[in-house]
């Protein structure tokens, strides 16, 4: 179990494009959410839950900026971490696996760096691990409604890409990303 970093999910999105809860949707019978934390959890030792509507035993971190987006959501985690690194997984990315995470999180990423999954030239800055220092640089982009993730990810130096299955880093925002997930029934 590794203790140097916490896992993070990430559960606060608006789901416009989906037009309900990522989190309460099912694959295999099990809430999206459920299948993030439970890898997670077999790699490391804490896991915590940003924003969102979750009712489980896990802590759940209010985000410091309301409307602020998945940045909010990360700064909340690294605020928790207290000087560690987190790992952050999206709750619409259910197919997210344990090499991956441990891939992401081992080694300890360094302080003002970061570790991001992509695959071909497709990063996925919502699955990725981000040292401690950053949190500094989140604020400061926060301060100024600097909201968007990508540019965040512009300003880090030190960032590592690891590669990954597409099947992995499947995402599901919208409808038919679910139907597509789940073969054209419901879950």
């Amino acid at each position: 179990m590794i203790t140097h970093t916490i896992g993070a999910v990430l559960t606060g999105g608006l789901a416009s494009r989906m037009g309900a809860p990522k989190a309460s949707l099912t694959y295999l019978d099990t809430p999206f959410i459920d299948h993030v934390i439970a890898t997670l959890s077999i790699v490391l030792d804490e896991v915590v839950v940003c924003g969102g509507d979750y009712s489980g035993p896990l802590p759940v971190l209010s985000d410091p900026v309301e409307g602020a987006g998945p940045l909010a959501g990360i700064m909340a985690a690294l605020t928790h971490a207290d000087g560690r690194p987190v790992m952050v997984a999206p709750v619409d990315m259910p197919l997210i696996t344990v090499d991956l995470t441990r891939r992401l999180v081992d080694p300890q990423v360094e302080s003002m760096g970061a570790r991001i999954a992509r695959h071909d030239d497709s990063i996925q800055p919502l699955c990725a691990t981000y040292g401690p220092g950053l949190r500094s640089l989140i604020q400061d982009r926060l301060a100024r409604d600097e909201l968007a993730v990508f540019g965040f990810v512009d300003q880090i130096e030190a960032v590592e890409y690891i590669n990954a299955d597409p099947h992995t880093l499947t995402n599901v925002n919208t409808p038919q990303d679910y139907e597509d997930l789940t073969g054209g029934g419901t879950e």
